[in-house]
C-alpha cells in the first residue's frame, strides 16, 4: 500500500494548463515560480509518502476515542501533525502579514492533493484550519486577525467549521444556537452542533471553532445569522490558552469511513466567543470558508481516487491468474477488462487533477481581479460535485480490480471506497451543488458564463471530432435549460444533477484534449508525454460520451421526475 505522489502530472498541469509562472507574475509574486513549486511538491511528496501514508491504516483501524479529557486522536497522528506544523505546511497560502508564506492557492491545492491521498482522514484537520484562516483573513477585524491568525498560520492552533445542528442540516435558516452579549465585547454562545469534523483532539494546545449563531435581536432566517470564534480554551490577558471554555465534545459518530477523523457532537454552554465582522453577516462570511472547503473536498475526491488507482495498478501487476500455453503465469493487468478499469481510473484522475488546479488558479486570479470571481464561482460546484461523485466510482473500480480480495479488509483497498463515500455528501450534497450551479451560476446570468466557457473549449479543441460533437450537444443542452426554466419552474431543479454532471464530463474532455496537444509539443520524458496522449484518447472514447448521456437524461425534465406521486415511491 505504498503511495507515490504524482508530482510529474502535477507539474505538467501547473506548467502547461495553469501557466504558473505567468500567474505568479499577474499576482505580483516575483519570488514564486515553477521551480519553487516543483521543490515544494518534491518535499511534500517525501513527507506524505514517508510519514503521512504509513499512519493512514492505523487511523482506520484505531479511530479516535472519547474520554473525560476530551477526544484522543488516533495513535501517531499527533507526531504527524507536529511535523507538518513545524515545517510550515499549514500556513502555505496564509498571508505573510500574519505568519503565513503567502503562496498562491493553486500551489496549496497541489500540495493538498498529496496530503489527502496519503491520509485523507488526517488531512481534514489542516484543511479546515486553512478554511478558517481564509474566513478570518477576509472578514475579521484587525484585532481578531492579530490575535488568532499567527497561531493558525503556524499550525500551533487548529480550526473547525460549526454549521449543522440536529434540526438544521442544509437548512441554515433553522439554526437555533444563541449568542448573548456579555457587555465586554465578547459573547456567550449556547447551542449544539453536529457532524463537526476534528471538533476536538489533543494535537494542539487550542482549537478555534467558527460557529454560526443568532444574536437576541437577529431577524428570522438566514439574514439573522452571525459568525463567532469560540476557542476551546479561553485566552488570558497575554492571548495564551487559559481556563477551559464551556465547549466540549459530547460524542463521536461511528462512520462508514474516514475513521481516523473525529466527527463530533459539540455542546456550547455559554462558551466565550468573539464576533467576526458585522452582526447578521455570518452566512456570507462562512461562505468564504465553505467555498474554500467545497473546492478542497473536490480535491479530496481526486486524491482518494489517485490513491485507489495506484493500489489497484500495483496489485494488477503482481497478481497472476491463469497460464499461457508455454506455462508462464498471466498478470491480471494483461486482461482487457482489467486494463479498461485501470485506464478509466487513470484518465479520470488526470481529468480531475486538471480541472481542480485550473479552477484553483481562478480563485487566485479572483483575489487579485474581481472580474475573475464569477468564473471561479462557476467552477466550484463542478469541482465539488463531479469530482466527488466520480471518486465513488473510481474507488469502487479499485475494489473490483482486486476481485474478492478487494472486499477483504486486510488488503486496505476497501478503506478508500469507504472513505470516498462521504465526499459527495459533506460541504453540501451533490444535489445542493447542482442547484447552485444551475440557479446561481447559470440561470442567474442567463447562461453567459456557460456560453463563454463553451467558446473557450471550442477554440482549444478545434478539429477534435468527439469534443466538437460534445460541444454541439452542450450548446443545445444549455438552450434547453434556459427554455425549460422559462416555461416550468420545476424543470431546472429536476434536471440540475444531470446538467452538473454533463458539464463535468465536458470540462474533463476539454482539459484532456488540451493536455494532449500541449504534451505533443512539450519537451521531457517521452513515455510520460505519450502517456498523456493515450489518456486523452481513452477519456474521449470511454468517458466523454457520458456527457451526452446526461444531456439525454435532461430531455424529460420535471415531467419524468415529478410525474409519480410521492406516496407511490
Amino acid at each position: 500500500m505504498n503511495y507515490h505522489p504524482p508530482t510529474a502530472d502535477l507539474e505538467f498541469v501547473l506548467t502547461h494548463l495553469v501557466g504558473l509562472d505567468g500567474l505568479c507574475a499577474e499576482l505580483g509574486l516575483d519570488e514564486v515560480d515553477q521551480d519553487l513549486a516543483s521543490a515544494i511538491l518534491d518535499e511534500a511528496g517525501r513527507y506524505a509518502a514517508e510519514v503521512m501514508a504509513p499512519a493512514n491504516r492505523d487511523g482506520d483501524l484505531n479511530p479516535p476515542t472519547l474520554s473525560p479529557q476530551g477526544v484522543q486522536e488516533s495513535p501517531g497522528f499527533k507526531a504527524v501533525y507536529q511535523g507538518l506544523a513545524e515545517a510550515g505546511w499549514v500556513g502555505l497560502t496564509a498571508p505573510q502579514s500574519h505568519g503565513g508564506q503567502g503562496l498562491p492557492n493553486v500551489i496549496g491545492t497541489a500540495v493538498n492533493e498529496i496530503w489527502q491521498s496519503a491520509n485523507l482522514a488526517f488531512s481534514l484537520c489542516p484543511m479546515l484550519s486553512q478554511g478558517a484562516i481564509e474566513a478570518l483573513t477576509h472578514h475579521a477585524d484587525d484585532a481578531l486577525r492579530d490575535l488568532f491568525l499567527p497561531r493558525m498560520s503556524s499550525g500551533e492552533w487548529t480550526g473547525t467549521m460549526n454549521l449543522t445542528e440536529p434540526d438544521a442540516g442544509s437548512d441554515l435558516a433553522a439554526i437555533k444556537t444563541r449568542a448573548e452579549p456579555r457587555g465586554d465585547g465578547r459573547y456567550a454562545i449556547t447551542g449544539q452542533k453536529i457532524y463537526i469534523t476534528w471538533g476536538d483532539h489533543q494535537m494542539t494546545p487550542n482549537i478555534l471553532h467558527l460557529v454560526l449563531a443568532r444574536l437576541p435581536d437577529a431577524p428570522a432566517g438566514v439574514k439573522g445569522i452571525s459568525l463567532f470564534v469560540v476557542p476551546k480554551f479561553r485566552l488570558d490577558s497575554a492571548g495564551e490558552p487559559g481556563e477551559p471554555n464551556d465547549v466540549r465534545a459530547l460524542s463521536l459518530e461511528h462512520k462508514l469511513g474516514i475513521h481516523g477523523s473525529p466527527t463530533c457532537v459539540m455542546q456550547y454552554d455559554g462558551a466565550e466567543g468573539y464576533l467576526v465582522g458585522e452582526a447578521h453577516q455570518g452566512l456570507k462570511y462562512m461562505f468564504t470558508m465553505m467555498n474554500h472547503a467545497r473546492q478542497a473536498v473536490g480535491v479530496q475526491g481526486l486524491a482518494i481516487s489517485e490513491r485507489a488507482y495506484q493500489q489497484a495498478r500495483d496489485y494488477a501487476r503482481e497478481r497472476t491468474q491463469g497460464t499461457r500455453r508455454d506455462g508462464s503465469k498471466i498478470s491480471i493487468i494483461d486482461y482487457p477488462d482489467v486494463r479498461r478499469m485501470l485506464m478509466t481510473q487513470r484518465a479520470a484522475c488526470e481529468a480531475m487533477r486538471a480541472l481542480a488546479l485550473v479552477a484553483s488558479s481562478e480563485l487566485d486570479r479572483a483575489a487579485q481581479d474581481p472580474s475573475h470571481r464569477a468564473l471561479a464561482e462557476w467552477y466550484t460546484p463542478i469541482v465539488k460535485g463531479w469530482l466527488t461523485e466520480l471518486s465513488v466510482e473510481m474507488t469502487s473500480l479499485a475494489v473490483q480490480v482486486h476481485g474478492g480480495m478487494g472486499y477483504v479488509e486486510e488488503t486496505g483497498v476497501a478503506q478508500h471506497f469507504r472513505d470516498a463515500r462521504i465526499l459527495p455528501i459533506y460541504e453540501g450534497t451533490t444535489g445542493i451543488q447542482a442547484l447552485d450551479f444551475v440557479g446561481r451560476k447559470t440561470l442567474a446570468n442567463s447562461g453567459d458564463i456557460a456560453r463563454s466557457m463553451l467558446a473557450t473549449m471550442r477554440a482549444d479543441c478545434e478539429g477534435h471530432g468527439p469534443m466538437e460533437q460534445a460541444l454541439n450537444t452542450a450548446e443545445v443542452t444549455l438552450a434547453q435549460l434556459l427554455a425549460g426554466h422559462a416555461s416550468d419552474p420545476e424543470w431546472a431543479p429536476a434536471v440540475a444533477h444531470h446538467y452538473l454532471m454533463h458539464m463535468g464530463y465536458l470540462c474533463g474532455g476539454w482539459l484532456m484534449v488540451k493536455s494532449a496537444r500541449l504534451a505533443a509539443d512539450a519537451e521531457g520524458d517521452p513515455d510520460f508525454l505519450q502517456g498523456k496522449v493515450h489518456s486523452s484518447d481513452f477519456y474521449c472514447a470511454q468517458l466523454l460520451p457520458r456527457a451526452a448521456a446526461h444531456a439525454a437524461s435532461m430531455v424529460g425534465g420535471s415531467r419524468s421526475v415529478m410525474a409519480m406521486p410521492a406516496e407511490w415511491l
